[in-house]
């Protein structure tokens, strides 16, 4: 099903209005489209909420437990509640005590949450036909903006899935993709990964978890925050069907209000994601090893990390020029520093530059000599 959503100030959302389907009332197996006229349509750049968020679509955010999934999902509803928009939040994870202090933490306004933010704690929905359409007339009668479901796998076990059978996870999004498609809402559900998550763009069970969806995104704490110390998230776009999205950020995590900060950067190496991430930030001039590396990401509030898993990243870090390794003889740990940096040219003979000889990069070199001759990322 098709359908427009008009904007009623730039950045905001307007009502959805859904095409009517040509017989809502009969059973059509085969339904053909004309992609022709279709494709002859203007397809202007859709409205983002925060840059992240595309109306109409399913949007699913993996991570670890506790690297602030429900922090951040709870942010892009707030986000959504000061333009004076409704949400929904669907909570199997939380609970109302915690989602409240949450809100409170973050300085939301209470006549404003009672207002706009329709919560239901722990629904008891097995997503039988009968619940499926109490949810449909609910979420009709709402309207909302965003509807969001903490989490995914809850909805799953509810439903008697398996998060392991692309079946069942196949069954899941179609049942609750309506609430995209018909109603026009974006669709906001958490994921958990695995440990050592950064190593793959899956979350947990099937691969189909990712297929399904329109985007995905991992998050990731390179410095975890609580209520005595401020944090770092990473937040990687790992799946982007319309395509506008921009695919790394990096969240500031401070506190006193609970505030997040957005910033986009470009991707971590390949492949080390987080792990590479973390490693680069307490590497030095002072050679070390893997154990003590880990040591410093803990002492800094850090994941700790896996062995093979900060091997794998050195490694790759290596590669890209941005570690050096120290080999110390078979049965030794190998040691680990920030590669040196190379030595000023010198110009022919002994003498030593002046600054007019030294001074004026050509036109176009200088952004490019800061960078290391990479681009920066495109910005959205």
């Amino acid at each position: 099903m098709t359908g427009t959503r008009r904007d009623t100030a730039p950045g905001t959302y307007g009502p959805y209005e859904p095409d009517q389907p040509d017989n809502p009332n009969g059973h059509r197996p085969l339904r053909q489209i004309d992609l022709g006229a279709m494709s002859a349509r203007d397809r202007p750049r859709p409205r983002l909420h925060e840059s992240l968020i595309y109306p109409a679509k399913l949007h699913v955010i993996g991570g670890e437990p506790g690297h602030g999934k429900s922090t951040v999902m709870i942010w892009w509803l707030l986000r959504a509640i000061a333009m004076g928009h409704p949400v929904a939040l669907f909570d199997w994870e939380a609970g109302a005590d915690h989602t409240a202090d949450l809100l409170h933490s973050f300085g939301a306004e209470p006549a404003a949450i009672s207002k706009h933010l329709h919560y239901y704690p722990h629904p008891d929905l097995s997503w039988s036909p009968a619940d499926i359409a109490a949810l449909a007339a609910e979420l009709k009668a709402i309207r909302p903006v965003i509807t969001a479901f903490d989490s995914s796998i809850a909805v799953l076990s509810a439903m008697g899935g398996n998060e392991n059978s692309a079946t069942d996870v196949r069954r899941m999004w179609s049942r609750i993709a309506p609430i995209a498609h018909t109603l026009g809402c974006a669709v906001v559900a958490t994921d958990h990964s695995g440990k050592d998550a950064s190593e793959s763009r899956y979350n947990r069970g099937t691969t189909d978890k990712l297929a399904a969806v329109d985007v995905s995104y991992k998050l990731n704490a390179i410095k975890q925050f609580s209520r005595h110390q401020d944090g770092k998230l990473e937040l990687e776009c790992m799946k982007d069907r319309p395509g506008w999205l921009h695919w790394n950020w990096e969240i500031t995590v401070t506190r006193s209000p609970l505030e997040l900060h957005w910033k986009q950067v470009r991707a971590r190496p390949s492949g080390g994601g987080a792990a590479a991430g973390s490693l680069e930030e307490v590497l030095n001039h002072e050679p070390a090893t893997i154990k003590r590396l880990v040591d410093r990401i803990v002492a800094r509030g850090g994941t700790p990390l896996r062995p093979n898993t900060a091997y794998k990243a050195l490694e790759e870090l290596a590669d890209l020029g941005r570690a050096e390794k120290i080999e110390q003889g078979a049965g030794t740990a190998a040691l680990w520093m920030r590669p040196q940096p190379p030595p000023e040219p010198q110009p022919p003979g002994d003498q030593q530059p002046t600054l007019d000889e030294s001074a004026g990069w050509p036109e176009g070199t200088e952004g490019e000599a800061a960078t290391g001759g990479r681009k920066e990322g495109r910005k959205q």
